[in-house]
């Protein structure tokens, strides 16, 4: 069968990267675009679902914080903490009714 060039711009980092990846499993750039392209025509679309890094900067961050106590609250009961939340509700301007 005949082959042709493909040529693809990408970040260098990302090559490197992706490269030393390949490595790891003996295999070059050549043959994981190859390996792709031929999951991609099997499946009839990507091979895979694509996503972002879990968790990403945000979620790290947030988790970090609450690990050192920052932004977290301790509540009692249920009751405490849903009476927080209602209150916290309403001076954002939420019309909220408890019930109890």
């Amino acid at each position: 069968m005949a082959t042709i060039d493909i040529r693809l711009r990408v970040h260098k980092e990302l090559k490197t990267d992706a490269e030393a990846i390949f490595k790891q499993m003996g295999m070059t750039m050549s043959e994981a675009m190859r390996i792709f392209l031929s999951q991609c025509i099997n499946s009839g679309g990507l091979p895979f679902k694509p996503h972002s890094k879990i968790p990403n900067a945000e979620t790290i961050k947030a988790l970090e914080e609450s690990a050192k106590g920052i932004g977290v609250t301790s509540n009692v009961s249920v009751e405490e903490m849903l009476n927080e939340i209602y209150q916290e509700l309403k001076e954002e301007g939420f019309n909220v009714e408890q019930h109890d």
